[in-house]
């Protein structure tokens, strides 16, 4: 299949078509990397190591059963809440390692 040969007008008027869309390409490309290399605003604060150290281990499920469990065993296993001991039980261990 034989391709038309443009003349010299039908080649100047497409260059600045093609200038232009080049342009237009380009543009994206610079944007986005000016958009990655951006410093990253939300990002979690890391602790200093001195605040790292103060915060206390996790309190587990066992040590809060043992304690809430215990305090029924005080009342001579009668009355009281569950809820109650296990809030209680909670509030104390968390106090204790805060003072820790």
């Amino acid at each position: 299949m034989a391709t038309k040969k443009k003349t010299v007008p039908e080649a100047e008027a497409a260059a600045p078509a093609k200038a232009a869309a080049a342009k237009t390409a380009a543009k994206p490309a610079v944007k986005k990397a000016a958009v990655t290399a951006a410093p990253k605003r939300h990002q979690k604060a890391t602790p200093a190591p001195e605040a790292a150290a103060s915060v206390a281990a996790p309190i587990s499920h066992e040590e809060v059963s043992r304690l809430a469990y215990s305090y029924f065993v005080a009342r001579g296993y009668q009355g009281g809440s569950e809820v109650e001991d296990w809030l209680r039980a909670e509030r104390e261990l968390k106090e204790r390692a805060a003072g820790s």
